[in-house]
């Protein structure tokens, strides 16, 4: 199965963890390449020519979150992504410049997206050792199902169609945000996959103003 890691081209320390999370990749079975992603500048570019909108449902937190620019690249990412499986018509894998695979429970059949990491920075994983299986994904906000951060999902080509219909019909908000029941089924494998390395995130706003 193909694996896709972001990293941002622009950002030389998103280089080397984006290199091994590769590798990591690779030694659980993956077929890994980098991603290039989206600084919030080429996002915005994209977003105007593309005429996407944000997706302000209510709470403030989206518009907050909405008015970093390292949110919007990530989304641009993410959307661009969706786009690629949907072209290969592959389910495929979607990892973060800073996610370290660490085992091949990916391979764990699921319904139309698999999050990855069930127990966010927890560590050691308390489901190690268990049978792998996939459990119904228990993270809510405002009563909607989303994931809960976007470093590690597996995602079928009719999920990402779906996504991409969201992103143009409804609008944009930051990644974890935006993908919701109300377009897939959001599953969650254990014991984890992929879990998240110390190192800066795309979303952060420190660097990745450019």
């Amino acid at each position: 199965m193909k694996a896709f890691v972001l990293y941002l081209d622009e950002i030389e320390s998103t280089h080397q963890p984006a290199n091994h999370a590769v590798q990591s990749a690779r030694e659980h079975g993956l077929d890994a390449e980098r991603f290039k992603g989206y600084v919030p500048s080429r996002a915005d570019d994209y977003i105007q020519a593309e005429s996407l909108k944000p997706y302000f449902p209510g709470p403030k937190l989206y518009k907050i979150k909405w008015n970093k620019g390292g949110v919007r690249g990530c989304m641009i990412s993410h959307l661009e992504m969706w786009k690629k499986c949907a072209a290969l018509n592959e389910t495929v894998v979607i990892l973060e410049h800073d996610s370290v695979v660490v085992s091949d429970t990916w391979k764990t059949d699921f319904d139309e997206l698999l999050h990855l990491d069930k127990h966010r920075f927890i560590d050691p994983d308390p489901d190690l050792g268990k049978t792998p299986a996939v459990e119904k994904l228990e993270h809510h906000r405002k009563g909607q199902q989303q994931l809960q951060g976007t470093y590690g999902y597996v995602i079928k080509p009719k999920t990402a169609q779906r996504l991409i219909q969201g992103a143009y019909e409804d609008g944009l908000t930051a990644a974890d945000m935006f993908v919701k029941d109300m377009y897939c089924t959001i599953q969650v494998v254990i014991p984890r996959a992929v879990k998240v390395a110390n190192q800066e995130s795309l979303t952060s706003d420190r660097g990745f103003y450019i």
